[in-house]
């Protein structure tokens, strides 16, 4: 039996949590799709890693209300993602305002959808990410 651990296996996505008084929430997930599913990524927000993002996952974190540099790095024994360069990854950044909530949908597709790389990351509007989100695990 070939036992895969590339999908997220935490609680499946319920309701959105609380933000901290004074700071931001950030919410990113990764929708399932076919191509890269085997990869998952380490997210680093300014240098600390925040955690796995993995196949049909999210993960949510509070941040100070402030700009903020994302970087998405493949980081499972499966490196499918590599592009010239961009071995170090793929970021991305956000302008946090204070107690409001932050969607970034990190999808990967073809190449012929998602020009150059295949790669999509995007801040998303509140009511698409609670759509999105549905039946997605927590990323662990």
């Amino acid at each position: 039996v070939l036992l895969s651990g590339c999908a997220a296996s935490g609680p499946v996505f319920y309701s959105l949590e609380p933000v901290p008084d004074g700071e931001a929430l950030v919410y990113i997930y990764r929708p399932h799709t076919w191509e890269s599913r085997n990869t998952y990524l380490c997210v680093f927000e300014n240098d600390t890693n925040k955690g796995p993002l993995r196949d049909n996952g999210y993960l949510s974190f509070p941040a100070p209300a402030t700009k903020i540099d994302l970087l998405f790095k493949p980081c499972s024994f499966l490196q499918v993602m590599p592009t010239p360069g961009r071995s170090y990854g793929y970021t991305f950044t956000l302008e946090l305002d204070a107690s409001a909530r932050h969607f970034i949908r990190f999808e990967v597709g073809e190449r012929l959808r998602f020009p150059p790389d295949g790669v999509l990351i995007e801040e998303v509007p509140e009511d698409q990410a609670l759509v999105d989100m549905q039946g997605l695990k927590r990323s662990e």
